[in-house]
């Protein structure tokens, strides 16, 4: 949707705080300075990946390069040339200048020309990005919110005199130079704490993580073999007590005199082939006394959720927590304060009661972009639900926290992403996919020093991310409030011989009315 309303009544509003503008200075309508281009619709079917010229699209304006190019005929109109001031019109409304080489200004992108010698380009630049923001915030946002082109032209900027701009400019340049800095100082950390993330767990889950451990600790190290015969006993075990479940089911169901649904027969666990020669050859080699396996092979459980009809969820409270793939993370903790959704018991119990979930249980995204969310389900409910998009995986012989983190890194990801079924940029993972998975598992001594190993260093590496957050924040509150003081005639010192405002905005008038027709185009419009 488009705003309802215009621009200087959101600034009347006084609720936006970079709107603001010093006492002794005026304001002038965009349109009186600027000239408003809207973008061409080029045909979609000569659009190319490769060859032709650049085609600016929304998701391009802030890059260096586009994802497509026109092979069509060249419109010189709508050549936009390195500098040039561009606003992305559907979505955040985002204001940036084009970096890249000569490109087409497409569609749903408009370009803000300066036509005006009073007043400085770069000012005008700083001025936008507030006013796109609070159009956005003020837009509702029941569709795809829409920027009109009338609406950018109707911005009331705030006009200090001419040397006052250039000065604030100025100022403004300095202070966000070493603001600057400093961010793509934490950005790079960022990047490299991801890098270490990913080499740590490699070393993990290739045992070179605890290989002093094991040297230290033969006494308590299991071979393969034992690792393997004691999967077979579990899966065994697992499938007598199924049978005794399904014995008393089937008794009682006979002494109601068969009434209700008959108890289904447990399927005996089949055979478990090992890993292949081709498959293995795609992981790294393990140490002595580990060995890969199959997830299905190490796990009581796994299947998907089911989502019911929406008259069954309830938003906010209820009595069963219903899971949704945007509850989980990338980090194992489950995020259930994102719009949490209940079901009753009797739903619980009845429709979706095959997807039941437990506290400790591991749970895997199983649509996406992006895969690779996976979460422990936490103990401040006994039982849980899952939705469609959801994937169980329950074991006795993996502890959960390396399970998490193994289904949840980038080597296994990848992994599974080429398994997938991809349609339309959705990659969908089917319960054979991650039944297949191979997991290195090692015996149970040895997964609990890795566990604290893990524990330990992840602890620390979520610490220091969670620092350079800290620190990215307080940049962004520190511009803004760099802004605000500019805004307000606070950042730069006053000059007595500044030319008023006032008079800049008659010098303005008379230039526009200068102006050709057809040069003014969306610059029609009086100033506010």
């Amino acid at each position: 949707m488009a705003l309802s309303r215009k621009p200087i009544e959101i600034v009347e509003e006084g609720k936006h705080q970079l709107l603001i503008k010093a006492p002794h200075w005026g304001r002038v309508q965009l349109s009186y300075i600027a000239e408003v281009q809207n973008g061409f619709a080029f045909e979609s079917e000569l659009f190319s990946t490769s060859g032709g010229v650049p085609l600016i699209r929304i998701r391009d304006i802030d890059s260096e390069s586009t994802q497509n190019f026109y092979v069509g005929k060249r419109l010189e109109e709508y050549i936009v040339r390195r500098g040039d001031i561009l606003i992305g019109m559907d979505g955040d409304f985002h204001s940036a200048e084009w970096k890249g080489p000569d490109g087409l200004l497409n569609q749903r992108v408009c370009r803000i020309s300066l036509q005006s010698q009073n007043f400085d380009r770069k000012f005008l630049f700083i001025c936008l990005q507030p006013f796109l923001n609070a159009i956005n915030a003020e837009t509702s946002s029941v569709t795809v919110k829409h920027l009109s082109s009338k609406t950018i032209a109707e911005i009331p900027l705030p006009l200090p005199p001419l040397a006052e701009q250039k000065r604030i400019v100025g100022k403004i340049e300095e202070l966000f130079s070493e603001l600057d800095k400093g961010v793509e100082s934490l950005r790079t950390a960022q990047q490299q704490l991801k890098v270490y993330r990913q080499a740590l767990l490699k070393h993990a889950f290739e045992g070179k993580l605890t290989s002093d451990w094991r040297a230290q600790n033969s006494d308590k190290l299991e071979s393969a073999e034992t690792l393997l015969t004691r999967i077979q006993q579990e899966r065994e075990a697992r499938y007598q007590s199924q049978l005794q479940e399904w014995k008393e089911a089937q008794q009682a169901w006979e002494a109601s005199g068969k009434t209700g649904i008959k108890p289904a027969t447990p399927k005996a666990p089949k055979t478990l082939l090992p890993p292949t020669a081709e498959a293995l050859s795609e992981l790294p080699e393990l140490p002595e006394g580990w060995v890969y396996v199959r997830a299905e092979a190490i796990t009581d459980f796994i299947t998907k959720g089911t989502t019911p009809s929406k008259e069954l969820l309830f938003d906010g409270a209820g009595e069963v927590p219903f899971i949704k793939v945007y509850n989980l993370t990338k980090t194992g903790a489950l995020d259930f304060t994102i719009s949490p959704t209940f079901v009753n018991q009797k739903t619980h119990c009845g429709f979706l009661s095959r997807s039941k979930v437990y506290p400790g249980d591991v749970l895997m995204n199983i649509v996406g972009p992006p895969l690779g969310k996976v979460s422990i389900v936490p103990d401040t409910y006994p039982e849980w639900n899952i939705n469609q998009a959801i994937a169980i995986f329950r074991s006795k012989l993996v502890r959960n926290n390396l399970l998490s983190v193994f289904l949840s890194s980038e080597a296994t990801v990848r992994r599974t992403m080429r398994k997938s079924k991809a349609t339309a940029g959705q990659f969908n993972l089917t319960l054979e996919i991650c039944r297949d998975i191979l997991i290195p598992l090692c015996g149970m001594h040895e997964q609990k020093q890795l566990s604290q190993a893990l524990d330990e260093k992840l602890s620390n590496l979520d610490q220091l991310e969670k620092n350079i957050v800290e620190s990215l924040q307080q940049s962004e509150t520190l511009r803004h409030s760099i802004l605000k003081k500019a805004f307000s005639g606070n950042l730069v010192a006053q000059d007595p011989n500044d030319e008023p405002s006032s008079t800049l905005l008659e010098r303005i008038c008379a230039e526009r009315v200068l102006q050709p027709a057809k040069a003014r185009g969306s610059r029609a419009r009086a100033p506010a």
